[in-house]
C-alpha cells in the first residue's frame, strides 16, 4: 500500500512478503527496522493515461510512485544496504482503454530499468507495468482491445528485457 506507517513496514518483513515501495522516504524508514532479501520500487514514469486525469494517478504529477529523476537514488540506497534481488513496478492510470498508451508505457518504464541495470548492475526478477486495464463506462467508449494490447507490450517487453536479466512481465488486472 501506499504511506505505510513503520508497524506496516515491519509487519510485511515479518510476513517474508515482496514489498514494493512508493518512496525513497520509505526505503531509509524500513532499513531502520531491517533490509529485506527483495525489493521492488513503484516507478511515476511520467506519461497520464486514463479517464480520470483530475485523479492525477499517473504521470508528471501524480501522487503515486517515484519520480525518473529520483529512481536511480532508491535503488542504490537498496543496493547499498546489500539487498540483492529487485522488480520494479509502475502505475499505469485508471480505466486505460487505448492499447497504444500501455506500449508507450511498457517502453518507458522498461528504458528506466535498462538505465537503471546499466548503472548499477541491477538484474530485475519482474516488470510490472501495473494495472488500468479499462472497462467502457460511456455509451460511447469502446472495449479495450485485449489482443492488441499484449500484442503491443510483448512486442516492447521481449525486445527490452533480454538486456535486464530475462525478468517476468506482471500486469495487474485493473478494474
Amino acid at each position: 500500500g501506499v504511506y505505510n506507517r513503520n508497524e506496516e513496514l515491519a509487519s510485511a518483513l515479518k510476513a517474508g512478503v515482496n514489498i514494493n515501495l512508493e518512496g525513497i522516504s520509505q526505503i531509509k524508514r524500513l532499513l531502520k527496522i531491517k533490509a529485506p532479501e527483495f525489493i521492488s520500487f513503484r516507478v511515476n514514469p511520467g506519461i497520464q493515461g486514463g479517464k480520470y486525469k483530475k485523479l492525477v494517478f499517473a504521470g508528471p504529477d501524480a501522487k503515486f510512485g517515484i519520480t525518473e529523476k529520483d529512481i536511480l537514488e532508491a535503488y542504490t540506497i537498496a543496493k547499498k544496504a546489500g539487498i540483492k534481488r529487485f522488480g520494479i513496478h509502475m502505475m499505469t492510470g485508471s480505466c486505460v482503454l487505448n492499447p497504444e498508451y500501455f506500449e508507450k508505457a511498457t517502453e518507458k518504464l522498461l528504458d528506466i530499468a535498462v538505465n537503471i541495470h546499466n548503472k548499477l548492475g541491477i538484474n530485475f526478477e519482474f516488470i510490472d507495468i501495473g494495472g488500468g486495464l479499462g472497462i467502457p463506462y460511456e455509451p460511447q467508449e469502446k472495449d479495450l482491445d485485449l489482443e492488441l494490447t499484449a500484442k503491443k507490450v510483448a512486442g516492447v517487453f521481449k525486445e527490452k528485457a533480454k538486456l535486464l536479466g530475462n525478468p517476468y512481465l506482471m500486469i495487474e488486472p485493473g478494474r
